[in-house]
């Protein structure tokens, strides 16, 4: 791009006017909320789902603001419209980051950005990722606040382990979510003989965790296809019992299944960042995790790619 424009409270506007001061107290202590959303070969998903997102997040965080349904969703295009003008004539990507800073005595101000798209490994996505274990729980798991830094310490020890993601651990000793994803999971024969589509999947209760956009869709899809999501808690121990088949999913990531585990309480001479959380139940788990890919989960994904696709053609048809 030759040059950079920013979306604030709905008014495209250069960069050098979207700054904010180091001395901004709100925005040192992370009163805010955010979204990310994809834009994919000219196409924007799910920005009614996100701007609803954004707002909810908002009033449960007390963030006073002047957005009105409908305005960041046209915003959004705006500033894609001009992504695209700035791009070559091939139908631009990008991820889209909005954030909602909220003010003390004043409404709270809108920022909208593109970034760069993020495009998981595809050997991961076909073999499967790895993903490390983190002691912590969000404080407010139904809003997607500014307040990151137990999920920043976990992503970094996941980071220095060589994973995909920190699966977050909570005071019950429950698998809860991703720092940046949501979790999906399957029952397993111990064998590995099964080969069918689940008629059933589950996920961690909704009350527990930051609910996904893609979550969401994922659930629409597949009871589109006749397979049911029941939402279900994963302890610990069934997590390591060698039953399950664990997924994880986002919107750059969609669809990853996990395929490994890794205990960082078991890796001899560790020094990553603290825990948010007593870190003993870990101490009972082994240091590597193997876990078993549940032939269905490739067919999920070809389902949530056509369900993707179909949301894309009818995006096209301005529908």
């Amino acid at each position: 791009m030759r040059e950079s424009r920013i979306l604030l409270n709905n008014r495209l506007v250069a960069d050098e006017e979207a700054r904010v001061s180091l001395a901004d107290i709100d925005v040192a202590y992370g009163y805010g909320v955010y979204e990310t959303l994809k834009v994919r070969n000219g196409v924007l998903f799910f920005p009614d789902f996100h701007e609803e997102r954004l707002m909810n997040s908002a009033q449960l965080l007390g963030i006073r603001h002047e957005l009105k349904p409908g305005q960041l969703v046209q915003g959004l295009r705006d500033l894609m419209a001009w992504g695209q003008s700035q791009s070559n004539s091939q139908p631009g990507s990008w991820n889209i980051k909005v954030i909602l800073v909220g003010h003390t005595g004043r409404p709270g101000d809108v920022y909208a950005f593109l970034t760069n798209p993020l495009y998981p490994d595809r050997r991961q996505l076909k073999h499967g990722g790895t993903a490390s274990l983190y002691m912590g729980e969000r404080h407010f798991p139904q809003a997607k606040s500014l307040s990151m830094l137990m999920s920043t310490l976990a992503f970094r020890q996941a980071q220095e382990m060589d994973c995909y993601d920190a699966l977050l651990v909570n005071h019950r000793r429950e698998v809860t979510e991703g720092t940046r994803t949501n979790i999906f999971f399957l029952p397993m024969d111990r064998s590995g003989s099964t080969t069918e589509l689940p008629p059933v999947v589950y996920t961690p209760p909704g009350t527990t965790v930051l609910e996904g956009i893609t979550r969401r869709t994922i659930i629409t899809a597949l009871k589109n296809h006749g397979i049911a999501c029941v939402e279900k808690p994963l302890s610990l121990e069934n997590l390591a019992s060698g039953t399950i088949s664990l997924w994880v999913s986002s919107t750059s990531t969609k669809i990853m299944p996990i395929s490994r585990i890794m205990n960082p309480l078991g890796q001899e001479g560790y020094q990553g960042p603290r825990h948010a959380l007593n870190p003993e139940p870990l101490h009972h788990l082994p240091g590597t995790i193997e876990m078993p890919l549940h032939p269905g989960i490739r067919m999920i994904q070809k389902i949530y790619d056509m369900y993707l696709e179909d949301y894309a053609a009818a995006f096209h048809r301005g529908e």
